[in-house]
Order: C-alpha cells, then structure tokens, then sequence
C-alpha cells in the first residue's frame, strides 16, 4: 500500500533489553510491573503532524487497559542526556499524555561506567522545558533504582494519574496542564478528522437508504483497526472486506458486514494507513471516533450521541460505595448504556474492587456475567458492544447489551427476564429533553409542563433497584424544582438515602459538548433514613482531580414533611430567616405573564390606541429602561395582534387603565453561574393620559391591588426597589434555577415582615427620585455621588427591614463580588486599594503520601464539621478519654457521600502524619478516601496490608 508522505518516524534507535531490564526493575519498587501489565515495553503512538513514534518502555497506572488515558511514565533511548532538545525529545509524548519521561543512553560513555539517565517531566513548551532541565538529575543507570526509591512519592500510579490532571502535584518537575487534553486534540486532528473525512467521501457516494448501514459499517472498520494495533496482528490493510473478514475470524458476530456495504469502505482504510498505530487510543478519543462518524452536528445531536467523558464515567463510580454488596452480589446494569462508557469504567471498578487476584480469564468471564448494558437504540447497542469488546479483545466477548425501552412501564418486568438477574448497581446518563413521538429514541427540547425523559428513566432505575442497592445518575437540573417530578423528590428522601448530590457544568466549558441544559448528579442507596431528619449535602461541580468544586449547601430534611424543591445553597439560613415573613408578593399586587404579539402586528407608527411595546428581547435591559417613547415599536391590544390562546384579556384590562406597573425580566437565557442578579425589574407609572407598556411574555407583569391611585404609585416604587435589591437576586438565583423564573413561584417572594406604609412611603419617595434622575442623566450629565448614595440608602433599609446583619450581608455582597448592582449599573464608583493576591504556589507536601483506615465518629452538618478517627496520626494531646477520640475537621469535597455516616470505615490518602496540621488544613492534606477495596476482609487482613510510610514497613518486615 502507499504510504502517505509526512509521516516519517523519528530517532527510535532503541535501547537494550539490558538496560531496559535495570529500568524495569527499579519501576517495580515503585508499583509497576510488566507481569501484571503495568510496564510495557515497544510501544507505538501516532504524533502531530501524523508521524509515528515509539517509547522503547511504557508504565501505566492500571493493568486493566493501557492507553493514553493510563499511561503515566515514557522510557526512551538517547545518545546524549546533557543535549535532549524539547521538539525531538519530548514535545512528540504530548500524543501519550505522560507527565514524566525517562530519558536512557544507548550505551555508556568513556568517562562513565554504565550509560546515564535523566528524568524530566513533559512541559508545557520549549521554554519551560530549558528552565527545568538544569534542575532535572542525571544518575548512571546503576544508581536510577536508588533514585526512584529516594522519589517514590513522585512516581507512584496513583500521583501520576493525578499529575495528568493536576499538574501542580509534582514537586520535582514542571508538568505541562491538561496532558489528556492535549493528547485528545492531537488525536482529533490526526486521526479523528481523517477517519470523518473517510466517512464523509463514503457517505457522499451512498443512497440515504443505506446510509446508516454505512455508519455502522464504518465503526466495525474503525473496531477492527483499533483491534489489529492492540493485539500487534498483521492484519491485512490492502482493502476494507480483507480487513473486516480477518476481523471477524478472529471474534465473530462484531464484524459481520455485507459485503456490498465492506467494499464501499476502502476510502476510510485508506486514510487509516498502516503508517498509523491505534493502540494507544483512549477511551475518551474512541468515543470522538463514534460521535465523527454520523459527520455533521445535526446528525449527532439528532441522535443523541453525547459521549460521557471517561473521567466523569471513573468519579462516579469511585464515589459510590460497591464495597458495601457482598461481591457475589455485585450485579451491574446501565439502562441507557449508549456508547458504554460507563460500563466500562465499571468494569475497572468492580475488578479493581474484588477481583485483580483472579487469573485474567476468570475475572473477565465473572465480570461479563455481571455487566449488563441496554439501549433502545440499535445503532447504541451495536457501540456499546464494540466499546466493551475493545476493553479486553483477548478474551471471548459475549457481552450482554439488550435493546430496550427504558420509559416503558413495561422495562423493569422485561429487562430483568432478558439479563436474568436484578442490578444491585445502577449507573445512567440518560437522554435529556422531550420525546419525539415520529422517532421515539430521537431527542427534542422539552416542551412546558413536560417530564424530562432524564426524569422518567429514573423512575424506572429506582422501582428495578433491590433494598439495599446503589444508583448512580447524570440529571437534568429540573429534577429538583419543577413540580411534576415533587412525588419524585418526596419518594426519593423518604425511601432512599442521598449519598452525593454534585451540580455538573455544561456548555463549552462543561462535560459536555452541545449541551446547554444545567445536569446534576445523584448518588443513591435503596435504604429507608433511620432518623426523621436527614441531611443532603451538594457539590458545586463533579468532586474530581483538576475540578474546582466547593460545598453548595446542605439541605435539611424533615422525612416525614419533605420540602417541595432539593434545590441547594449556602444561604439557607438567610433565605429561611426571609421567607419566615408571612407577606407575599400575591398578598398585595397582581402578577401575570406578558403578551405574546404577532410579529406583523407590532408597527413602527403611532396609532391612536397603541401601546409602546417591551420587545421580546430582554436583553440589555436595566432597571431604568424607558419603553415609553416606542424605540421597540406600538401594539394595539386586539385579539387579532396577539396569538390564539393567548389573548391575554384580565392583563388588558390592567394596562387599557393606564395602571402603573412593574416588568420583572422573567427570561434568564444566560448560565447561572455567570449570572447572579436574577432579579432585574423595570417600572411603568403613566402620567396623565399615556399609554402603559405592552410587555412581552419574557416580563412578568405586575400590578397593586391598592384602591387609590397614589397608593398604588407608592406600592409599585417600593416593590421595584425590593426586586432589584440583592436579597431579591439571592432569592431567586438558588430558589429557582431553570432559564425562567415561573409566576406561581414569583407570586412566592417573601416581602419583608414590616411591609407597612411607613416603609412603603420612604422607600417609593427614593424611588421615583432615584429613577428620574438617573433617566434625566441621558440628556445631561449624571450626579454619580447622588445616585450612589440613593442607592445606598434604599440597600440599607432592606436590610434593616429583613432584619439582615451585618456579617450575613457581607457574605451576599461577597457572593455577588465584582459585578455591579443593576442600580449602580454604569455608574463609576471609587474603588478601595486591595492587597495583590498571593502567589499561586504548587503544593508543597510535607511527607510523603500514605494511606491508612479511618472511621467517622461524628458529623455536624451545620458546623460543616466531621469528627474521625485515622489511624496513624500523631496526636498531640495527652490523656484523652475514648469518647474523645478522633479530631474534628472541615468536611471537604474529597470526602465521599458514605462517609458521612457515623460508623463508616474506609481508607484515607493523608500527606501528613500530623493530627494538628490535618485539622488546620484539611484541603491540604487529604487527597482521597475509599472504601476497603474488598469490604469482606477480616480486619487482621486489612491490617496487614496496610502502608504507612516506607521506614516504617521496613521496620515491621525486620
């Protein structure tokens, strides 16, 4: 076959299996082993620019599968240690995602006598590199065991898959961010895109009859040819049909394509030369490979083909207490597996869990007995298998993958007679979104007083569950607010227990791509609460290395009278302390939604009945917005200018008498996290004759029910200053966290206890001065220090009136942070002198990692504090009574749902053996917890196993 040009391999003369054999040795004092898989050695990868590399050794971070989501150390040859350049050397093991590389001479020199190593970590860029490399050691090859013993912390799986993430971790060398990024854009460029293009060219020559055949064709080529560089085969390349019958010789059934449809594939074997290796691809990029095959986005989203990222697969699973089942009863099942993400991240959890003693063949044989994937979809299912048949191709592949409907309320009593056997272990991301009822399993946007399909699925997870069994699910946000799914919420605190509940950010700088809908995830057990009150504490973000997540509130729950949202914040004592008022916005105003007008109808002239318009755009929009003048256009209020059934009469009548109203902007297009001042209201109050603005459905309208006309002037003033007040904002942000603000739930705001004609009159009087001012300021110049201190005057009366002290307003103010007040918008204001913020420095720890057994003694939920028991600690007290044991610290991301449970026993991944410095600097110091990783062992055999620090073993074993 021609080879294409530009993709020639480098340098690779290797080194000798002698010298490889000293380097394999010394790896394997610091948990690397080429028995078990762990260290491998001729490992080809495919680089930028599509050339071909090779590391003469390779250390993964599991035994499982070796790919470039778990490779973590390169081993290559070198003539010289003391002149590797960045571009030859190290830049190509971006394509690996390795965060160290070990650097070998071929052979020693005259002046030394064995051949010289150097360990340098993969920078960021040539410069970065030239400034680490005098400070990187070069030892002979005799001594490179000793090195790595003396650096073990630096070396180990474990802080090494941590280093891909978080580089910062490593304290000797300068690791370049985001390595498995990286590795994934390289991919994308230099194999994805090809492979698209190959389907592209296919697709282009193929009636639409058979083109989903094609689609599914193209996967078999692309599972084939993964499968040909795992396995090292000499699989023929000359032609697609040679390529899928050797395939499917070697495992029958996965790449059984008709041979009209094989031979339409040569284009993409063609581009898939066999110049380029797939060996190395990782699971994340396998899913890049099925989601390019359906070539346009329009496809993909049709189809729903939303790929869930293989480290948001991992964490849920590690957060998830499997420990707990007896493993004879760890039975897993995902009911809408899609491309089998998350069956295969379970595969390494229950084998990492129970059965890495097991030979390879038994332990795959047990495992494939107790996975189960299901999807409705065909296409789905077809991935799923091929997903789970690459994991470990070695083996026979009789995976279990049924096509189901899992919104039926026939899945359960269907599902359990086709696996034969009820999950003890359920893990679902299911499809978000309404049904499209022409193609069921298509996905559309979910329509207005609608189930979200994410939300029926998982209904259906909790009546399959057994007592006692373990549910893991990625949610939409609705879930936890919206009224449909209250006897979800109430069956869920009443009959299971929240172990986790993280918030999951989507959109660009999300999990997920093409996806704007706000997700969350649930962490469950089937186990009754055995106490009245119960406590849920949520995670702003997925708790996982290289994620930013902070504690977003705990939820306390009566069981026996649930709450009607779940909806989290570290402000509950402050919401709670408002909504003690028994004043309400529907006690004294009238609220409605807006007109939704026909396009058409609404006019650029003046008609003797017209009203000035809002416009449907709310965007832009401030709490000064003047309509009045008509800038958006005039409408008419007639049942012709308006849509059917939504004529809108009871709001007409309101604005045909010229009543002075408020426009809450109920539209909130705009992420949440980004967007804190929820609350934005715009004020109409016509003078003489005017007409009042005809809003559009994006505004909430509303009006006082107050008899006289000055009274109701002075309601609507008052009640625009509390709306755009930040205790309003505050309010509506964590109560209510969909893209709309809904009018039953804005009929809800609290109003002050003391909502009394005294404090509407003073607060209306700043009012109307503060907004005639401020619009006046746009024919002349503005008094800023007047606005500002308006301002500033109306935010102290709320307060006061709310009762809200000092501290607790500092922590809202500090919560808004630098954006400005809808008020103060566009108004300069003196800015204090700030200290400049620390030096961001990599973590420095003071031992070396370790891991020993913990258990919780106590919890205070409120306090945010956890008391537990390490074993190991230096304890600095002296005569401490036994129910004093243990030492309190702040509960922390890190610690997993299960142990916040009195009485939960589990592992402890500590940097310091210091009590003291452990209680004063949790985040610092704890790196993770687990359970045993098998539960059922004795506790003489848990002991026995257990690591503290080096001396320390080496004592116990002389």
């Amino acid at each position: 076959m021609q080879e294409l040009s530009g993709h020639k391999t480098g340098n690779e003369k290797p080194i000798s299996d002698s010298i490889r054999n000293a380097i394999s040795s010394a790896f394997q004092q610091v948990g690397y082993s080429e028995q078990e898989k762990t260290l491998v050695r001729d490992i080809r990868f495919v680089g930028e620019r599509g050339e071909s590399h090779k590391a003469d050794m390779v250390a993964y971070s599991s035994s499982l599968r070796q790919d470039a989501d778990t490779a973590v150390i390169s081993v290559k040859g070198t003539e010289d240690t003391e002149k590797i350049q960045f571009d030859s050397d190290i830049s190509p093991f971006r394509a690996l995602a390795t965060p160290v590389i070990v650097l070998s001479e071929y052979k020693a020199h005259h002046a030394e006598p064995d051949p010289r190593v150097i360990t340098v970590g993969l920078s960021k860029d040539e410069a970065a590199f030239n400034r680490e490399k005098s400070k990187c050691r070069i030892v002979p090859l005799s001594r490179f065991k000793e090195y790595l013993r003396d650096n073990r912390e630096n070396f180990s799986p474990r802080r090494l898959e941590r280093a891909k993430l978080i580089p910062e971790q490593l304290t000797i060398f300068d690791i370049a961010p985001d390595l498995i990024e990286q590795a994934i854009k390289i991919a994308n460029k230099e194999l994805v895109d090809r492979f698209e293009k190959g389907v592209l060219e296919v697709m282009q020559s193929t009636d639409n009859r058979y083109k989903q055949s094609v689609i599914n064709a193209a996967i078999a080529i692309l599972s084939a040819r993964i499968l040909r560089d795992r396995l090292k085969k000499d699989w023929p390349l000359t032609s697609a049909v040679e390529l899928l019958n050797t395939a499917d010789m070697f495992l029958p059934d996965y790449f059984n394509v008709p041979p009209g449809i094989a031979s339409r594939l040569d284009p993409i074997v063609n581009r898939l030369h066999s110049a380029f290796d797939f060996s190395q691809v990782s699971l994340d990029m396998v899913g890049k490979f099925y989601a390019s095959a359906f070539v346009t986005k329009e496809l993909r989203d049709q189809w729903g083909i939303h790929y869930t990222p293989s480290i948001l697969a991992k964490t849920l699973f590690r957060r998830m207490p499997i420990e707990e089942l007896a493993p004879d009863n760890r039975i897993l099942a995902d009911p809408t597996c899609g491309s089998g993400s998350l069956l295969v991240a379970g595969y390494e959890r229950l084998a990492n869990a129970a059965y890495l003693s097991i030979p390879q063949d038994e332990r795959h044989q047990r495992l494939v007995g107790s996975i189960f994937g299901n999807d409705r979809d065909e296409f789905a299912a077809r991935i799923a298998r091929m997903t789970l048949m690459l994991f470990h191709p070695p083996h026979k592949n009789n995976w279990t993958v049924t096509r189901l409907d899992a919104e039926s309320e026939q899945f359960e009593k269907d599902w359990v007679k086709q696996i034969k056997k009820r999950p003890s272990i359920i893990v679902a991301n299911p499809p978000f979104g309404g049904k499209d009822g022409s193609t069921p399993q298509r996905t559309k946007p979910r329509t207005r007083h609608q189930r979200d399909r994410s939300a029926l699925i998982l209904n259906r997870c909790l009546d399959i569950l057994p007592e006692g069994g373990l549910l893991g699910i990625i949610l939409t946000e609705t879930i936890l607010d919206q009224l449909l799914e209250k006897s979800t919420r109430h069956r869920i605190v009443q009959r299971f227990t929240v172990l986790e509940q993280w918030d999951i950010p989507v959109g660009k700088k999300g999990w997920f791509e093409n996806v704007n809908r706000p997700a969350m995830a649930w962490v469950l057990r089937k186990s009754a609460p055995l106490s009245k009150m119960v406590y849920i504490r949520c995670l702003s973000d997925v708790p996982s290395p290289g994620r930013q997540a902070h504690p977003n509130g705990t939820i306390m729950i009566d069981v026996t009278n649930p709450p009607d949202n779940l909806v989290p914040t570290v402000f509950e004592d402050i919401l709670s302390k408002i909504e003690t008022s028994p004043n309400r916005i529907e006690n004294y105003y009238i609220a409605m939604n807006g007109l939704q007008a026909k396009k058409p109808k609404v006019t650029e002239g003046k008609l003797q009945q017209s009203h000035p318009w809002s416009g449907t755009n709310v965007r832009g929009t401030d709490p000064y917005t003047d309509f009045t003048d008509g800038s958006r256009g005039w409408l008419e209020l007639l049942d012709d200018n308006l849509r059917e059934g939504r004529l809108r009469k009871n709001l007409r009548k309101y604005l045909d008498k010229n009543e002075p109203l408020i426009m809450l902007r109920a539209n909130r297009n705009v992420p949440l996290s980004k967007y804190r001042w929820s609350s934005i209201a715009l004020v109409d109050v016509p003078e003489s004759s005017r007409k009042a603005v005809a809003p559009s459905e994006n505004y909430h309208v509303t009006f006082s029910k107050s008899k006289s006309d000055t009274c109701k002037k002075k309601y609507i003033y008052a009640l625009w200053t509390i709306l755009n007040h930040p205790l309003a904002s505050l309010w509506f942000h964590e109560r209510l966290r969909g893209p709309k603000i809904p009018i039953p739930k804005y009929k809800k705001f609290p109003l002050p206890k003391d909502w009394n004609e005294e404090n509407i009159r003073v607060l209306s009087s700043i009012a109307k001065e503060l907004i005639d001012t401020k619009r006046k300021a746009l024919l002349e110049p503005q008094d800023s220090s007047k606005i500002i201190e308006m301002v500033n005057k109306i935010n102290e009366l709320i307060y006061g009136m709310y009762e809200i002290n000092k501290s607790e307003r500092r922590r809202i103010e500090e919560w808004f942070g630098k954006k400005q007040q809808p008020l103060l918008e566009g108004i300069s204001q003196r800015k204090t002198s700030a200290k400049a913020p620390a030096e961001v420095i990599g973590i420095k720890y003071e031992a070396p990692e370790w891991e020993t057994t913990c258990e919780t003694l106590e919890v205070r939920f409120k306090d945010n504090l956890i008391r537990l028991a390490i074993d190991g600690l230096t304890d600095y007290s002296e005569d401490v009574a036994s129910d004093e044991d243990g030492i309190w610290i702040h509960i922390i991301p890190a610690m997993p749902g299960w142990l916040m449970e009195k009485g939960a026993v589990g592992w402890v991944e500590l940097t310091t053996d210091s009590a003291k410095r452990l209680e004063q600097s949790p985040e610092k110091y704890i790196l993770g917890f687990h359970l045993h990783k098998n539960a059922y062992k004795t506790q003489d055999e848990i002991d026995k196993g257990l690591f503290l620090f080096p001396e320390t073993k080496k004592a116990v074993d002389e």
